[in-house]
């Protein structure tokens, strides 16, 4: 199974807020059908997401509290949120197993996946910021207050997320199994709210079958390990699961507002991150 390690993605540049916006610039890549890859999503919040009926499922206490460390800069911290976001991209390029499906079931699966991707990443390596921080920038700079209601509501989400999966000290090897198993979940949907749809709803994979198995098999692993590894504790991998579970509550608009809006423009990630990996710039 292709693991995400550093000696893997030696080669991956010093990527900026400047590559980004050069990526953004590019015309898409394809001429693409609506049918395989949608690619022209609204820059409007997902309606469903900031229902009162989707409540955020508190599995730890509820006042999870990182350890406080020095302020980071906001833009320190969008440059590494960035680097992290096309180290995934890499990484799932340089993944045999997932670049022999169809162009079209890869691309389906990038969509669906890039967020709890993004957002795992920052759990692993961003684990010690206060990400409020970028809240407060973004209030002094976005005059629509129905935005900034919906980013603050969410940005507590993400925090809380994040926290829980530190507190929960998941290690490399985990966090390794649990990227393949979320890259390959598209099929495999039963913890997300069944008002929220994903990609694969809308455009049917090609080859879901074999999508399926290799879910299973990310699955299987990440299982096998943790018995090994943590005979002590059974559930931890259902506990794992459905913290990771809970980033259904933080959209994709909510992400971009905070990390990339200022960079990117109106242009979405999933537009960037699906051009830049068809045209194997990354």
């Amino acid at each position: 199974m292709a693991l995400y390690k550093d000696n893997v993605l030696g080669d991956v540049p010093n990527l900026s807020h400047e590559m980004l916006m050069n990526a953004s610039l590019m015309p898409s890549a394809v001429g693409m059908s609506p049918v395989v890859l949608d690619l022209s999503l609204q820059r409007v919040p997902h309606p469903s997401v900031y229902s009162q009926n989707s409540p955020f499922i508190n599995l730890l206490p509820s006042r999870v509290l990182p350890p406080t460390p020095p302020l980071i800069g906001v833009e320190h911290i969008k440059e590494t949120a960035a680097e992290h976001l096309f180290k995934s991209v890499n990484w799932i390029k340089n993944f045999e197993k997932f670049t022999k499906l169809p162009m079209s079931d890869q691309l389906i699966l990038i969509e669906d996946s890039w967020k709890d991707l993004f957002i795992v990443a920052m759990a692993q390596h961003l684990y010690n910021v206060n990400f409020s921080q970028l809240l407060y920038a973004y209030e002094t700079e976005c005059s629509n207050q129905e935005y900034s209601t919906i980013v603050a509501k969410e940005i507590l989400r993400f925090q809380e997320v994040v926290n829980q999966i530190v507190l929960l000290r998941v290690d490399l090897a985990e966090f390794d199994y649990l990227r393949t198993l979320l890259l390959f979940k598209s099929c495999n949907n039963e913890n997300d709210s069944p008002s929220i749809k994903t990609t694969t709803e809308k455009n049917s994979l090609v080859d879901s079958e074999r999508v399926r198995a290799l879910y299973e098999e990310a699955k299987i692993n990440l299982i096998n390990y943790i018995q090994l590894t943590y005979p002590s504790q059974p559930l931890r991998y259902q506990t794992i699961m459905k913290v990771v579970s809970q980033t259904v509550h933080i959209s994709s608009f909510t992400l971009e507002e905070l990390f990339f809006r200022k960079t990117i423009g109106d242009i979405t990630i999933v537009r960037l991150i699906s051009d830049m990996y068809i045209r194997n710039v990354v």
